[in-house]
């Protein structure tokens, strides 16, 4: 339109009225959310957790109300160059899966123990000692010293197990700590069988390993150690941070104290609500905290259980029945109104409820598999 005026001396009013142009558009003025706030936090909250993606982030950000979604984060993530880049190690030979262990059903089932190392400012070599539930995902015992022995170790495990009780069983690899008489006699003592690892396969106790690489990125690499008494108070608050805060990505990026695990000796939780949702529809628990205050939306996902259907199997989902139904029986016709629609399916949902009417399931578990089997 600027043009048009332009070329024949006239007003805007005269081309827009010739074009059928509004005149509204032509002087629309868009306006942009400013988004510095948003990245200032984000910057300082990735200066302070250097190791926390954008994913984990945009937790942070939501449980203190920022009304941002993940899309947002990721792009100013991107924009504030805050990405690391993931060095990916290749397989130089091949190998086969091995057997799987039984998983993992409740609070101190299973533990797990392994060693790190570091050293101090003044170069003085250190032992990290760690312990975690493999079910609750919950950091036990985090212990720094110059030396370990095998009684050591057991002293750190029988003041663990004081306040919680012995697990049932317990994992750790070949290293001379963990094969010594002590140990040994701990677990006979207290009977708790120990699982030894594969020799030269650390990926037996891949939940272990991960947990050590979260403590050396987040921790160690990050903390400058004067002496040892200072080391032991950073890896503790550190430890304290990861089961209180920081968003577990297995938990519903819930830290593992707060996630609604079971645990021996303590109330039983709420009774939790199944369920059943296409990833499309439902992609997570994160989902709940942009359209819920942070309290109240983790408050929800205590309650919920939810069950993703496979992909190209939503015929598995009695709601897509349902809804298939009611667009047969009621959405089958052109409808003039929100208003109207909203009657109608009221009127459909109270007279089906009235006949009580049940979803009449066609598929067996066995003709089920079968069909997802072929997919």
């Amino acid at each position: 339109m600027a043009d048009l005026a332009v070329r024949y001396g006239v007003g805007v009013r005269r081309p827009c009225e010739a074009t059928e142009f509004p005149r509204a558009t032509h002087n629309y003025k868009p306006r942009h959310e400013s988004q510095e706030a948003s990245r200032m936090r984000l910057r300082k909250l990735a200066t302070d957790r250097v190791r926390y993606g954008y994913r984990r982030l945009h937790v942070l950000l939501l449980r203190e109300g920022w009304a941002v979604d993940v899309k947002r984060v990721h792009r100013l993530y991107g924009l504030e160059r805050l990405t690391l880049r993931r060095k990916s190690p290749r397989r130089r030979v091949s190998s086969r899966h091995r057997d799987d262990r039984p998983a993992v059903e409740a609070a101190d089932q299973a533990w797990a123990m392994d060693f790190m190392s570091d050293a101090l400012a003044d170069g003085r070599k250190l032992r990290v000692l760690t312990v975690i539930d493999l079910f609750t995902r919950e950091s036990l015992a985090i212990r720094v010293g110059v030396r370990f022995t095998s009684g050591r170790v057991a002293e750190v495990l029988a003041e663990v197990a004081r306040g919680r009780g012995a697990p049932s069983e317990l994992r750790v690899d070949n290293g001379p700590e963990f094969t010594g008489k002590m140990l040994d006699l701990w677990a006979y003592l207290n009977g708790v069988p120990l699982d030894f690892s594969r020799p030269g396969k650390p990926t037996d106790d891949g939940f272990i390993e991960s947990f050590n690489g979260r403590v050396g990125e987040e921790c160690l690499d990050q903390g400058y150690f004067t002496d040892l008494e200072d080391a032991r108070e950073k890896v503790e608050a550190w430890r304290i941070d990861y089961n209180e805060v920081r968003p577990h990505s297995a938990l519903g990026y819930l830290p593992p104290r707060s996630s609604p695990q079971p645990r021996p000796g303590r109330r039983p939780p709420r009774p939790t609500e199944k369920l059943s949702f296409s990833r499309s529809n439902f992609p997570g628990q994160v989902s709940l905290y942009e359209a819920f205050p942070p309290e109240q939306a983790r408050r929800i996902a205590e309650r919920l259980e939810i069950h993703h259907t496979p992909k190209h199997g939503a015929w598995l989902n009695v709601a897509e029945i349902e809804l298939s139904v009611l667009s047969r029986q009621c959405l089958d016709r052109r409808i003039g109104s929100m208003d109207e629609l909203e009657r109608e399916v009221a009127a459909w949902e109270e007279e089906r409820n009235e006949r009580r009417v049940e979803t009449r399931w066609r598929f067996t578990t066995a003709d089920a598999r079968i069909k997802l089997h072929r997919i």
